[in-house]
This record gives structure tokens, C-alpha cells and sequence, in this order.
């Protein structure tokens, strides 16, 4: 289970969702069940502002990284067998998706793997650069891209929807 949600949901948040839940259990303790005192609003405010806001945030951003891979798939483009997990709040959900997965920090480009059509069906090649692969089917684009930072590789997945 553990091996599950660490290949889908992005490590750190989940560990501040996890820090989140302890101190919003504490700041209700603190504010509503320990004798009052001078400043038991600033608890209460915490706890409230934790549970009705940050927390359901984090859950719903967790929940939508569960499922990035497979949208990404629905548009015909297989995803990168190094990827590890989505990062962040991606925005699948959009007319314009953009998909940002954390790889293997040893991947340079992605170009290698998507010239096989089998990887990329129903997608034409526009440009294979090794800094950004771009894909054609009808009037959408789909451009990829491999970003290494300070260490950290990200895979970017973004589809130009069709033109009207």
C-alpha cells in the first residue's frame, strides 16, 4: 500500500498533509477541550482554517495525482517509464492539460523513448529536439519536455487543444 501511494502522490505532501491532521488535532484540543485562556481564538482559528481549508486542498490535490498517469494516457501518449510520481497541483482536469511528473534525475531528454510509435499511437512527429519533442494528431499538439534543476528531473506533458 505504502509502494502504491508513493508511485502516484507526490512524498512531501503527503507528509504535510499527515503534520497538518496532528496539529489541527492539536489546535483542537488547545482551543475547544483545554480551559479556556487569554488566547484560545488563535487555536481555534488554526483549527478551523486547517480542517474546513488546507487539509480538504491537500486531499483533493493527493487525489488528483492518483489518477494523472491514466489521463495522460487517455490522450493516446504512453508515459515515460522513468516517471516516479505527478508533482504538485497538475491541471489535467483543463482545456489545456499540462502534466508534471518527477523522473529518474539521470533522464536528459524524452526524445529517445517517443520515437517509437508505439509509444506515441496516433502521433506525429513535428520536431524531435532534445530539448522539447513536439506531437502532432489532427489539430491538437502535444509538447514534451525533460527539465533538470538543483538535481530534480521533471517530465512536462502539455496538449494545445484542437483549434477552431
Amino acid at each position: 500500500f505504502q509502494n502504491y501511494l508513493l508511485s502516484k502522490m507526490q512524498p512531501s505532501i503527503i507528509a504535510i498533509l499527515i503534520f497538518l491532521i496532528f496539529f489541527a488535532v492539536l489546535s483542537y484540543y488547545l482551543g475547544f477541550i483545554r480551559p479556556p485562556f487569554v488566547l484560545d481564538f488563535i487555536p481555534k482559528s488554526i483549527f478551523i482554517f486547517s480542517v474546513f481549508l488546507i487539509i480538504p486542498f491537500l486531499t483533493f490535490a493527493l487525489w488528483t495525482q492518483t489518477s494523472e498517469k491514466n489521463r495522460l494516457q487517455e490522450t493516446g501518449v504512453v508515459p515515460h517509464p522513468s516517471i516516479e510520481h505527478a508533482v504538485g497541483m497538475t491541471i489535467s482536469l483543463t482545456e489545456h492539460p499540462t502534466w508534471i511528473f518527477s523522473v529518474d534525475p539521470s533522464l536528459q531528454t524524452a526524445t529517445d523513448f517517443y520515437l517509437d510509435e508505439d509509444n506515441r499511437p496516433g502521433w506525429d512527429i513535428l520536431s524531435d529536439d532534445p530539448e522539447m519533442l513536439l506531437l502532432k494528431r489532427g489539430e491538437e499538439t502535444m509538447s514534451i519536455s525533460v527539465s533538470n534543476t538543483r538535481g530534480d528531473a521533471s517530465i512536462i506533458y502539455m496538449l494545445s487543444p484542437k483549434e477552431n
